[in-house]
């Protein structure tokens, strides 16, 4: 039994620490988004009112109930997409006077999961250690790619399945004193 632990945890130290390097400006190469989650109040054909009031019209019919969670990744001039049920609909926020609350982050696309669903690999090569999954099953994100990344880079989340994990980037220096 020791044997095996001790092969598992060489295992996962192997791969935590022969990640590619990535560039420290890794940044620039993101999409910069706005996100934020609320329920709807009610929709309307392809209007959804939200609970605080905002309106964002659709590309689409929407069909849903009231009260239903809605995930949101909209640019900084207020079109996006929003997630409702595991659809993604592309939406534009209805000027009326109201402003949103949202937080800033990273929209991204994972590339792969890794060492026993602990490692997330997106697709500008960076790597990300799970540190909570707080009951999250990591393995249902691999069906959906996108994910968006909080702007401290505590926490990813999966907007199809509105479920979000605590995270930390694995960084160069992490990998060049361990070696």
């Amino acid at each position: 039994m020791k044997t095996s632990l001790i092969f598992i945890l060489t295992f996962s130290l192997s791969l935590l620490f022969s990640c590619k390097t990535t560039d420290p400006n890794y940044k620039q190469n993101l999409r910069e988004v706005k996100y934020f989650q609320s329920r709807i109040h009610s929709v309307d054909r392809k209007v959804i009112t939200l609970a605080d009031g905002n309106k964002w019209k659709t590309n689409r019919f929407v069909i849903t109930t009231n009260m239903t969670e809605v995930f949101f990744v909209v640019n900084f001039v207020g079109f996006g997409d929003a997630y409702i049920n595991g659809t993604k609909y592309n939406v534009s926020h209805v000027r009326d006077g109201r402003d949103y609350r949202y937080f800033n982050g990273y929209s991204n696309m994972i590339k792969s999961i890794q060492a026993g669903n602990n490692i997330i690999e997106l697709s500008d090569d960076t790597k990300w250690l799970i540190i909570n999954p707080k009951g999250v099953d990591i393995e249902q994100w691999r069906s959906t790619s996108e994910v968006v990344i909080s702007e401290d880079e505590s926490i990813m989340i999966n907007p199809y399945k509105i479920q979000a994990i605590e995270v930390k980037r694995i960084k160069d220096e992490l990998q060049k004193t361990n070696i």
